[in-house]
């Protein structure tokens, strides 16, 4: 999207936002709004639902109140910067109602269907990856996606990094058995 508009993207790393002390989370989160609108950058922020996640309804500890204080700011500065925001979360669900108002679009990726996992798995897989390619036919690759039916992409890669790093430290190929 940000190559799309010619526009800067800003990834907003939660570690140096939140902090311990009273109001300073708030603050810092202010600072990258106005930083984003002076730059004309886009925001984005992964795991969103720590931000965007439903107000606490009975306040019992401290904890509580900064995460409801945390979440009116995100409100607020959603009203008052002009600047492009994407939020990414698994847990969309958990979203509080007063964001559907100021979310101006919401698109849902749904887990990869049968030839889209066949097609990753054979684009995860390195060229200088130890692999008899002749082995790599579309019914194997069938195989394995069926394997990892109701895997994210993610997921994917990560069972495909796994098996890689196990061949390379066996040094062997992948082969048909």
């Amino acid at each position: 999207i940000a190559g799309i508009l010619g526009l800067e993207l800003f990834k907003v790393d939660l570690s140096q936002i939140v902090d311990k002390y009273i109001g300073e989370t708030e603050k810092r989160l202010e600072e990258v709004f106005s930083k984003a609108e002076q730059s004309n950058m886009i925001l984005f922020f992964d795991e969103a639902d720590f931000f965007l996640g439903k107000r606490i309804t009975s306040v019992s500890i401290s904890g509580d109140q900064a995460i409801n204080s945390l979440r009116s700011q995100m409100l607020i500065l959603l009203e008052t910067f002009d600047i492009t925001v994407i939020f990414a979360t698994n847990l969309n669900e958990n979203y509080d109602k007063a964001f559907d108002s100021r979310i101006l679009c919401s698109i849902k990726f749904e887990l990869p269907d049968r030839e889209l996992r066949k097609q990753s798995i054979a684009k995860m897989i390195p060229s200088k990856a130890p692999i008899n390619r002749e082995i790599l036919t579309d019914e194997l690759l069938y195989k394995l996606s069926d394997l990892t039916e109701g895997f994210s992409h993610r997921e994917l890669k990560n069972v495909a990094l796994m098996v890689l790093t196990e061949c390379c430290k066996k040094d062997s190929q992948i082969t048909e058995e």
